[in-house]
C-alpha cells in the first residue's frame, strides 16, 4: 500500500524566506535545496494513503477555526542536547503552542517525544567549531510575519521536500439548502493535491478555461484560489478560480457524481462569488471560446447569464460588486 511521508509547517512569506535562504547559502547549509525555510508544527511521519487523506480532512476542519496570529523570528541558537543543529529562534506564543497541540491531536494520539521548541533550522550537522561564530554573527537577525495558513510538505524518495498543499486559518462557512449541511472551506492554491483528493476527475465533470484545466496542470498556480464543499466528512464539490488583480476567471468546477443535479454546483458557485466579493474582487469571468464549449460548459454559461453576466470578447463577465 502506498505511503506518504509528510510534515505540517508554517512557511514564512516569500521575502522573509529569501532572507533566510540567503543566510543558509552563506553558511553552506546542505539542506538549502532539499527543503524550504519553515517552522515545524508536526514532525515528519509516515502514514498510509488513507490515513493521510483523513489527516488532511481533519486538518482543514480544525484550521478553519484557528485565528491568524503573529510570528516573530530572531536570534540564532542551538539545542541544549545537540549543538550541531543551528537555527533561528521563534517566539513560543500561546497561539503557536496551541496550533502544535491541535496538529498533534490530529496526526497522532501518541504523546510528544520531546519538548516543542518552534524554530527555523539553518544548518543540521554544522561543525562545533563554526557554532559559536555563527551564533554571534546571526544574533541580530529578526523577522516578523502573520501566519494565515499551515502547509503540508511531502518528502520524495530522494529526500527532497516540497509544499503539497496549504490550509488557511479561519475560513469556513456552513450553508444549508436542503439535504446535507455543507461546510465551504478555503483550501489554498490548486495543484496535484486536488486531483489526488478527487479521483473521479474527467473532462465531462469540469468547466475550465481550456480543455485541460490550467490549474490542475500547474499554470500560474500561485494565482489560483480553491474552495471545497465538505459534508459528512467527504468532499462534495470543488471550485478553482484564477485571480489577477480585481478580476477572477472560473477555471474548474466539480461536483461528486452522486450529488449532481441537486443544485450543488450552483451552490458552490454562489459561495465563491460571495467570497470573491468580500475579498475585493469585482468581476468573475467565464471563458466561452466556441472550440472549448460542451454541454456542461453551456450549462454553466447559463448560470452566469441568469446572474446577470454579459459577453465581453471571449468571456462572460459577471459584475460581483
Amino acid at each position: 500500500m502506498a505511503r506518504r511521508r509528510f510534515g505540517i509547517v508554517l512557511s514564512p512569506p516569500p521575502e522573509l524566506s529569501v532572507a533566510i535562504d540567503g543566510v543558509r547559502r552563506a553558511i553552506g547549509s546542505p539542506q538549502l535545496d532539499k527543503i524550504e525555510p519553515h517552522i515545524t508544527i508536526s514532525p515528519p511521519q509516515n502514514v498510509s494513503e488513507i490515513e493521510f487523506w483523513d489527516i488532511v480532512m481533519r486538518l482543514r476542519y480544525a484550521c478553519a477555526e484557528v485565528s491568524p496570529f503573529d510570528v516573530t523570528i530572531g536570534g540564532a541558537s542551538t539545542f541544549d542536547n545537540n549543538r550541531n543543529v543551528l537555527y533561528f529562534s521563534v517566539d513560543q506564543t500561546a497561539s503557536i503552542s496551541s496550533l502544535e497541540t491541535l496538529a498533534r491531536s490530529i496526526v497522532s494520539d501518541r504523546p510528544r517525544l520531546r519538548e516543542f521548541v518552534p524554530h527555523v533550522t539553518l544548518y543540521e550537522g554544522i561543525s562545533t567549531d563554526m557554532v559559536d561564530y555563527a551564533l554571534e554573527v546571526l544574533d541580530c537577525f529578526n523577522g516578523q510575519f502573520v501566519a494565515w495558513e499551515v502547509s503540508i510538505l511531502l518528502q520524495d524518495t530522494k529526500g527532497y521536500w516540497t509544499r503539497y498543499l496549504t490550509t488557511p486559518f479561519e475560513d469556513k462557512r456552513s450553508t444549508y439548502r436542503g439535504g446535507s449541511k455543507i461546510d465551504y472551506v478555503a483550501a489554498g492554491i490548486a495543484g496535484p493535491w486536488l486531483q489526488d483528493s478527487i479521483n473521479e476527475i474527467s473532462i465531462e465533470h469540469r468547466y475550465s478555461l481550456r480543455p485541460s484545466s490550467s490549474a490542475i496542470l500547474g499554470l500560474d498556480l500561485n494565482l489560483t484560489r480553491t474552495y471545497l464543499g465538505i459534508a459528512d466528512g467527504s468532499y462534495m464539490s470543488a471550485c478553482v478560480v484564477f485571480v489577477v488583480g480585481p478580476q477572477a476567471w472560473l477555471d474548474y468546477l466539480w461536483v461528486r457524481s452522486s450529488e449532481r443535479n441537486y443544485g450543488k454546483a450552483s451552490a458552490i458557485l454562489d459561495e465563491v462569488i460571495y467570497r470573491l466579493r468580500t475579498s475585493g474582487i469585482r468581476t468573475l469571468k467565464l471563458r466561452v471560446l466556441d472550440e472549448v464549449r460542451n454541454p456542461h460548459e453551456m450549462r454553466i454559461s447559463n448560470w452566469f447569464e441568469v446572474r446577470g453576466a454579459s459577453l465581453q470578447g471571449d468571456d462572460l463577465a459577471l459584475n460581483i460588486v
